[in-house]
């Protein structure tokens, strides 16, 4: 048994549970209108073009994966983070999170989260909605380590 299974074994038997919804569908014109992402000033000028309503995507889809993870208050752990991940993550408050290890339910394979966006997609945690701020893989690749912030 690897390191991962191993660990992605202990996170179904003692982590939490978690639900990630993941957004995908086609980009909104306005995204890409000036390079700066979402453009309201874009709708305004051409009212005719598709409308995302502020979520950079139309006609989109989500899907949800039901997970278990470790969850621990960001002020645990806060004074131990180096300075320069300090400034990758930027300033955070109380209630936000770090949470060790995502184990798929149904596989108890390890769901990769690096990819989610930060913009639409979230991490659902005790009935709070937390977006995705940094990913950082864990030691022998047995998983992920993630700072999450309420949406």
């Amino acid at each position: 048994m690897s390191k991962q299974s191993r660990f992605m074994a202990f996170c179904l038997r003692n982590g939490e549970s978690a639900t990630i919804s993941n957004s995908s569908g086609t980009a909104c014109p306005c995204w890409n209108w000036r390079g700066s992402g979402y453009s309201p000033e874009y709708h305004r000028l051409y009212p005719a073009s598709a409308n995302c309503n502020g979520t950079g995507l139309v006609s989109s889809s989500t899907a949800q994966t039901n997970v278990k993870a470790f969850f621990y208050p960001l002020g645990m752990v806060g004074t131990k983070i180096p300075e320069d991940i300090k400034t990758v993550i930027g300033e955070t408050v109380e209630g936000d999170l770090i949470m060790y290890g995502t184990a798929n339910t149904s596989t108890a394979a390890l769901v990769d989260i690096s990819a989610l966006e930060e913009q639409e997609d979230y991490i659902a945690y005790n009935s709070k909605n937390y977006k995705v701020r940094k990913v950082y893989d864990m030691p022998h690749g047995t998983g992920q380590v993630a700072i999450l912030v309420r949406k």
